[in-house]
C-alpha cells in the first residue's frame, strides 16, 4: 500500500508552488482573500474556507475517504447525496496538481456524466486553489482527443473539457463526458456518479492504466440499482477480486449527520442550533426523496432495476412556478345527471385551465396523454419549446376517477386552445376510445395513439434523458411529480414502468379518502409529450377532421346534453 498523506500536509508543501505561481502565501487560516472568486462556486467554497478554517472545511468522513485515496490504488465510495464527496476531493486535487513532482504532486482528470457536474467540479477547484494557496486559478476550455483502441480506423471525436493549469507543471483536466481510452496520460483518476455513466465496466478498464504507471482510480457515486455495474463492482472488491489495493468505502447521509452537516448548515445559514431543529431538517430531507431515500441518502441499491433518472436531474429541472391541476371526483359523482357532470367539469375548465391557455404563444407544444379511469391517473402534460430550443411546462393536468365523458371535455377543451401542436396518446386499454376520438376531432397526423412497447420505450428515452442532463427541460416543483420520475426503471436497457404502485403524495387526501396510489402516470404522459414536441408542432387541424364528425345528436338529444352539445358532439357515433 502507498504511505498515507493528508491534505494539511499537502498543502504545505503546496505553498511553493503558489509562491512561483504569483499566489499569495500569507493569508492565515480564517482570512481567505474573496477578491477574483468568478462564479458562486468557488465563492461558496472561499467563503466556507473562512468561515471554517482550513483545517475545519472537511468533514472526518470527507478526510476519511481522502486519506484512503492516497493509500489505495482503486477505491470506490458508495455514498448518499449531500455529503459533498466531491466537493472534497476537489480540494485534494487542487493541492495534488499544485505540488511539485517531488513532493507527491500529479495531474488529476475528472468525469462525470454531465457537461454541469464537471464545471462545478473544476469551479470548486478554483475556489480552493485561492482558498488555500491564494492562486487565482484560470479555468480554460480545451477539447479531449478521444479514440477507441479497440477501432482506431474510426478516428478520433473531440470531448468538450475544462483545465486549470499550476506552476508545478501539473494540470486538473474535467471532462464532460466519460472517453474511452487516456492513451499516453498519466496521474489520478475521478470518476464522478459512476453508477450513471455509460459503459463504467469499459470506463474502469481504461483507466486502470493509470495505476501501472503509478497513478489512482477513486470511483464516487450514489446507487442506481443492485444490477449495475456500479453495484457489481463493489461486490467484486469487498469478495477480494480485485486485490488488496481495491477499497470500498460507504458514506450515508446518516453519517454525515452524525459528522455534524447539519452543524455546519446551521452555522452557515443561520439556523436554529437545536436537536429540535436538527431532527425536523433530517425529517424534511428524507422527505424530499420519498420513496428513493433508502438508495439516494442510505446508499442501499435498489432491488428492483436502477432509476433510469437521478434525482439531481430532476431536482435541477423543478420550477415552482409551474402549476399542477388536479381534477378528482367521488365514486357517486359518475352517477349524478349529466346536466350536472358537465356544468361543474365547465366550470372548472373555464376558472383553472381558461387563464393558462390564454397565456400561450405560438411557441410550438407537444401533446402527452396517459389516459386511466379509476386505479391510476389519467395526466395531461404540455411541452412547449422557446425559440432556443429549450423546453418547458406550461401546466400539467391530473383526473382521478373522472368519468370517461367528462375526460373528453377536458382534453378538447385544451387542445382547441392551443395553436401549433403536436399530441401522442395512450391507446392501451380504455384509452384507444379516447385516443380514436381526439384523432377523428383533429386529425391523425395531428393525433397518434400510442401502444408504447419496450423498443419505443428505448428509442424516447436517450434524448429526454438528455435534456435533464443539460438543463434544458423545465418541469414542476411537485413530489408526486418527482416520485413518478423516480418510478422508472431501467430494464433490458430501456425505461420501463415497474408493476408497483406508489403513494401519493400531494393530492388532496379529502378527495382520495387517503388510498390514492400513482403508477408512473405523469411520467408517461411526459415522455410522449417529449415524442411528440420532437417530431415538430402542426399549424391547421386537417380539413377532413375540423368541427364536428358529422355524426348524429347523442341518444341524449341536444337539448339534454347542456353545454357538450352542438360544438363538442361527445355523443355521437
Amino acid at each position: 500500500m502507498k504511505k498515507p498523506k493528508t491534505i494539511v500536509a499537502l498543502a504545505a508543501a503546496a505553498t511553493l508552488a503558489a509562491a512561483s505561481a504569483g499566489g499569495r502565501t500569507d493569508l492565515p487560516d480564517g482570512a481567505i482573500e474573496t477578491a477574483g472568486s468568478a462564479n458562486a462556486i468557488d465563492r461558496q467554497v472561499v467563503e466556507a474556507v473562512n468561515l471554517f478554517g482550513r483545517d475545519g472545511v472537511f468533514h472526518g468522513y470527507q478526510r476519511e475517504a481522502i486519506r484512503r485515496s492516497h493509500i489505495y490504488d482503486l477505491l470506490v465510495i458508495e455514498k448518499g447525496r449531500r455529503t459533498g464527496l466531491t466537493w472534497a476531493f476537489a480540494g485534494d486535487d487542487v493541492v495534488t496538481a499544485a505540488t511539485s513532482r517531488g513532493e507527491g504532486g500529479d495531474d488529476v482528470f475528472y468525469m462525470g456524466p454531465s457537461h454541469d457536474m464537471a464545471r462545478e467540479y473544476i469551479d470548486a477547484c478554483a475556489g480552493f486553489a485561492k482558498a488555500f494557496m491564494g492562486i487565482d486559478a484560470s479555468v480554460g476550455e480545451f477539447l479531449f482527443k478521444d479514440e477507441d483502441p479497440d477501432n482506431p480506423e474510426a478516428g478520433s471525436r473531440d470531448i468538450k473539457a475544462f483545465r486549470i493549469d499550476f506552476a508545478s507543471g501539473f494540470s486538473i483536466q474535467a471532462l464532460t463526458s466519460a472517453p474511452r481510452s487516456f492513451r499516453g496520460r498519466q496521474g489520478k483518476v475521478r470518476i464522478d456518479e459512476g453508477a450513471f455513466v455509460d459503459n463504467l465496466k469499459e470506463l474502469v478498464k481504461a483507466a486502470m492504466a493509470f495505476v501501472i504507471l503509478g497513478g489512482s482510480v477513486v470511483i464516487i457515486s450514489t446507487h442506481n440499482g443492485v444490477d449495475n455495474e456500479f453495484n457489481k463492482l463493489i461486490q467484486e472488491i469487498r469478495a477480494g477480486e480485485r486485490g488488496e489495493e481495491a477499497n470500498v468505502y460507504r458514506v450515508t447521509f446518516a453519517n454525515a449527520v452524525a459528522d455534524g452537516i447539519y452543524e455546519r448548515e446551521a452555522t452557515r445559514r443561520g439556523l436554529p442550533m437545536t436537536e429540535e431543529a436538527k431532527a425536523a431538517w433530517v425529517k424534511k430531507i428524507y422527505g424530499l426523496y420519498g420513496d428513493g431515500a433508502a438508495e439516494e441518502l442510505d446508499a442501499v441499491p435498489s432491488k428492483s432495476s436502477g432509476s433510469w433518472l437521478p434525482y439531481d436531474l430532476i431536482e435541477r429541472a423543478e420550477r415552482k412556478d409551474i402549476p399542477v391541476l388536479r381534477l378528482s371526483y367521488p365514486n357517486e359523482f359518475a352517477f349524478k345527471p349529466d346536466h350536472i357532470r358537465q356544468a361543474e367539469v365547465k366550470a372548472w375548465c373555464e376558472e383553472h385551465l381558461a387563464p393558462l391557455l390564454e397565456k400561450l404563444n405560438s411557441w410550438p407544444i407537444g401533446y402527452g396523454d396517459d389516459f386511466a379511469r379509476s386505479s391510476d391517473l389519467s395526466v395531461i402534460w404540455l411541452l412547449q419549446e422557446r425559440p432556443d430550443r429549450s423546453w418547458t411546462t406550461p401546466f400539467v393536468v391530473e383526473m382521478r376517477n373522472v368519468p370517461y365523458r367528462e375526460q373528453e371535455f377536458v382534453r378538447v377543451f385544451i387542445l382547441e386552445r392551443l395553436r401549433r401542436w403536436r399530441g401522442k396518446v395512450d391507446a392501451h386499454g380504455n384509452g384507444a376510445y379516447v385516443a380514436e376520438r381526439l384523432q377523428q376531432r383533429f386529425g391523425a397526423s395531428r393525433v397518434e395513439a400510442v401502444k408504447a412497447r419496450e423498443d419505443w420505450w428505448r428509442d424516447q428515452g436517450p434524448p429526454l434523458r438528455s435534456r435533464f442532463e443539460q438543463d434544458r427541460i423545465e418541469i414542476p416543483a411537485d413530489s408526486d411529480t418527482a416520485s413518478d420520475l423516480r418510478q422508472v426503471k431501467v430494464v433490458n436497457g430501456a425505461p420501463s414502468i415497474p408493476a408497483e404502485r406508489k403513494a401519493a403524495k400531494a393530492e388532496d387526501p379529502a378527495g382520495t379518502a387517503g388510498k390514492a396510489k400513482r403508477h408512473a402516470d405523469s411520467a408517461v404522459a411526459l415522455f410522449k409529450a417529449s415524442a411528440a414536441l420532437r417530431e415538430g408542432a402542426v399549424g391547421d387541424v386537417d380539413s377532413a377532421s375540423f368541427g364536428s364528425t358529422g355524426a348524429p345528436s347523442a341518444y341524449f338529444g341536444d337539448d339534454d346534453a347542456g353545454d357538450f352539445a352542438g360544438a363538442l358532439n361527445l355523443y355521437g357515433y
